[in-house]
């Protein structure tokens, strides 16, 4: 809602919202079991959505997205499009936004919410390149597959090279594995400070490619 509103008079009217790894719509709350409405439909549900230009929900799975657009079917808006994508295809999923946003002239908020540490950089790279006016917001999955795996990553790097060569995917850069300190830190079992690095570096990519801003807040 800050986002529609704050900015939906100062780019003409034309906002926009895509929300990668979008899932089902709805959510199931680990300890109470109690069920609640993802992003996706908690935000087509605000008064605010009537700023946007186009909704955009992206997931990999058609199974997921048939119920998802079945959860959608209340809401009555000719603005909002499920598409299948693949972000390991970043190049036919840009396409795809393309085809349905005015990059030109608006301003696009990015929200890609993957369960793991998975979404390759080049992804982010290519959306800033081909949406130069785009924010994002980026859920780092730090808590759970990276805690998991993370020290045998760095310290049996044979035994844990595909998991290795995602989080490199993932950083777009091997730095965070050649680091002394990330060594140090694996060699100790550190799991804080590991993730802390590990965000460090995702922030210098993101630098890197023109994102100079950046802000975390950690989510339980």
């Amino acid at each position: 809602s800050f986002f529609t509103k704050a900015m939906h008079k100062k780019w003409n009217g034309n906002i926009n919202y895509v929300e990668i790894c979008c899932g089902t719509g709805r959510c199931i709350a680990r300890d109470t079991k109690i069920e609640f409405d993802g992003t996706t439909l908690a935000i087509l549900k605000l008064q605010e959505s009537q700023y946007l230009s186009t909704g955009i929900f992206v997931d990999f799975d058609n199974e997921v997205l048939d119920i998802l657009e079945k959860r959608l079917s209340d809401i009555k808006s000719t603005k909002q499009h499920i598409i299948q994508g693949d972000y390991n295809d970043s190049k036919a999923l840009i396409r795809s936004l393309q085809e349905r946003i005015d990059i030109k002239t608006g301003l696009t908020l990015f929200f890609i919410d993957p369960t793991d540490c998975s979404v390759p950089f080049t992804l982010i790279s290519r959306i800033k390149s081909a949406f130069p006016n785009s924010d994002f917001i980026i859920n780092i999955a730090i808590g759970t597959d990276f805690t998991r795996n993370v020290v045998g990553s760095i310290n049996n790097p044979s035994s844990y090279i595909n998991v290795r060569n995602k989080y490199i995917r993932f950083l777009g850069s091997k730095d965070f594995f050649c680091d002394k300190t990330t060594l140090e830190l694996a060699e100790h079992g550190d799991l804080t400070n590991l993730r802390t690095k590990f965000r460090e570096y995702y922030v210098k990519s993101l630098f890197e490619i023109g994102l100079t801003y950046s802000d975390f807040n950690r989510v339980r």
